[in-house]
């Protein structure tokens, strides 16, 4: 996709940018490889690096970013490097024309590669345009958590599609949030495009949930009201919010409410809520700077106020102590 970019444009930071419009906030051309160095540092610091700009390169960018994601487009010459090393979340490239070679593998047209915290990719552009696209951990964990998933391990995730057509249909999905900034759509349509990448990802780079037990009913079997009110503790996880409040987003007395969980679930919407704010805690220690994080710190801010509670449940749960977690 071609850009209109001026040859010189400033490099902005996260948030900046008209705010009732989420178009690209950034367009820089072939003479900017200074400003495009000082962007990528102060942007992803280790987790995206581009090697071989300098004087001569030809490179045009454009970047947009909203709610839990970002969305980069680089048109690379000449043999420039792509590093992508996510501390967290993930971040995955998209071939849009030209080649993209990957170690021994050549990304053509439409083929994407997947790095998260543990695997990373070192990727040569030989020519053509590259989407990048960075999500955080939270946005996906939300969306594996609307869908019954539970924690979510960034690890299980795959490289590449899980099978061809999963790769068209994540090409497509990342198309719809491009052409929503091409045509500066509101903000809030741009924002739930991040929505629609979460569920690509889990959808195209997961392997298939294994079939459900007789115990239990897979997610989209259960009743709506039970799944609005799943749904609701998933976004409000870290907000002051119990049996009553959840009830009252589904319009239901809290003793449907109970009823619901209880039949269906075997938990109490409490346990629920609980079990959520445990993975979400779990997932924010994996991910989080030790030298300037504390558990008592991850535990507040999930609900926790007693640590050592928090700790026992954390244990019972994963097998390990959270400062275990928090220390890898």
């Amino acid at each position: 996709m071609a850009t209109t970019a001026p040859a010189s444009a400033p490099i902005g930071r996260h948030g900046d940018g008209p705010r009732g419009s989420g178009g690209w906030l950034v367009e820089s051309g072939a003479g900017d490889w200074g400003a495009e160095r000082a962007y990528l540092d102060a942007t992803y610091g280790t987790a995206l690096s581009i090697d071989g700009l300098g004087p001569g390169s030809s490179v045009r960018h454009r970047y947009g970013t909203a709610s839990g994601f970002t969305v980069d487009e680089v048109s690379l010459r000449r043999g420039v490097r792509l590093v992508a090393r996510p501390e967290t979340g993930v971040m995955i490239a998209l071939a849009v024309d030209g080649a993209v070679q990957l170690g021994d593998t050549e990304l053509g047209p439409g083929e994407s590669v997947l790095a998260d915290e543990r695997r990373g990719w070192s990727a040569t552009a030989r020519s053509g345009t590259v989407v990048l696209i960075m999500l955080e951990a939270w946005l996906i964990q939300r969306a594996a958590d609307e869908r019954g998933a539970g924690l979510l391990a960034m690890r299980n995730l795959h490289p590449r599609p899980v099978l061809q057509q999963l790769g068209e249909a994540w090409q497509r999905s990342v198309h719809y949030v491009v052409e929503m900034m091409d045509a500066r759509a509101p903000r809030a349509l741009v924002d739930a495009g991040g929505q629609v990448l979460a569920a690509a990802v889990l959808a195209c780079f997961a392997s298939p949930p294994a079939p459900p037990s007789p115990a239990g009913a897979h997610v989209m079997d259960l009743p709506t009201p039970l799944r609005r009110a799943m749904a609701f503790i998933a976004a409000g996880a870290r907000e002051a919010i119990g049996v009553n409040e959840i009830a009252e987003a589904v319009h239901l007395s809290p003793r449907a409410v109970q009823y619901l969980f209880r039949r269906h679930l075997d938990e109490t919407p409490t346990e629920h809520l609980r079990r959520v704010r445990l993975q979400r805690a779990h997932l924010d220690l994996l991910a989080a700077d030790r030298s300037g994080t504390t558990v008592s710190e991850v535990a507040r801010r999930w609900g926790f106020g007693h640590t050592g509670r928090f700790a026992v449940l954390y244990r019972e749960t994963y097998g390990v102590s959270p400062h275990m977690t928090l220390r890898g």
